[in-house]
């Protein structure tokens, strides 16, 4: 007998409720982040409770993030955790399986996208959820994609601003919302457990560009035609083969951040 799960312990913010109801109908969802938001928490808590709730055995629900190490503190260890916490938790079996199994017999499967080709071809998934989305191929979360189309699963993509040179950026954000597609922000001033003087010392402490991208999950200009704010090793890849040039790098030890 299935037993439904009800989260007592979790009080979950207005961005986070959003979140919630948004993902019991949605087929696709991007959610834009500032840091610190509680995007990662809401996951952890979101997909445990589809997998606990979720009625058949023969599908999974898959969790990727751009690497394992960008998953396993915040998103994995936390929900197993939570399930042991909850009193569902059957077994965890780490690498290279990365595998909770609840005690219903539902089971969670994390993956790095990094080896998207071979880690998750030929799961079929009832749900996927990506965490930092941006830090991933656009070719990796296609073959996440292409894991929920027998189940007519839901994509749950969260992720913060990663310059407009960014392939999300391009293709979620540059054109207008996509029609199919839901979005939604999470903001750090919602996160009740940062205090405002907090959040006010890191911004006089930011670079200006930065803050607008970690701070307010803006989506910001951190290139120009010549000259990179902060080097990103595959879009130059991308514009030096483009324009079939070298590309040159130089440090600048001045005053501020390098």
């Amino acid at each position: 007998m299935r037993t439904k799960v009800r989260i007592r312990t979790y009080k979950p913010n207005v961005d986070q409720k959003a979140f919630h109801a948004l993902t019991k109908t949605t087929k696709e969802l991007l959610v834009v982040s500032s840091i610190r938001s509680g995007k990662s928490f809401a996951m952890c808590h979101d997909s445990l409770k589809f997998a606990q709730n979720h009625h058949n055995k023969h599908e999974v629900t898959l969790v990727c993030g751009p690497t394992f190490g960008n998953l396993e503190a915040p998103i994995v260890n936390f929900t197993v955790g939570l399930a042991a916490e909850w009193g569902i938790l059957g077994s965890y079996a780490g690498m290279p399986k990365n595998r909770l199994v609840l005690k219903n017999g539902n089971q969670i499967i994390y993956r790095s996208l990094e080896s998207a080709d071979k880690g998750i071809r030929g799961i079929t998934a009832a749900r996927a959820y990506i965490d930092e989305t941006a830090l991933a191929s656009e070719e990796s979360v296609d073959i996440v994609r292409g894991r929920l189309l027998t189940t007519d699963g839901a994509l749950i993509m969260t992720t913060t601003p990663r310059g407009i040179n960014n392939w999300m950026y391009g293709k979620y954000i540059e054109n207008g919302k996509l029609a199919g597609v839901d979005y939604l922000d999470f903001s750090i001033f919602n996160n009740p457990t940062i205090k405002k003087e907090t959040i006010d010392r890191l911004l006089a402490r930011y670079d200006p560009l930065m803050a607008r991208q970690e701070i307010y999950g803006e989506w910001v200009n951190l290139s120009t035609e010549s000259v990179y704010y902060t080097f990103d090793h595959i879009q130059s890849i991308i514009e030096t083969k483009q324009k079939e040039m070298p590309t040159y790098i130089g440090i600048d030890f001045n005053v501020g951040i390098n």
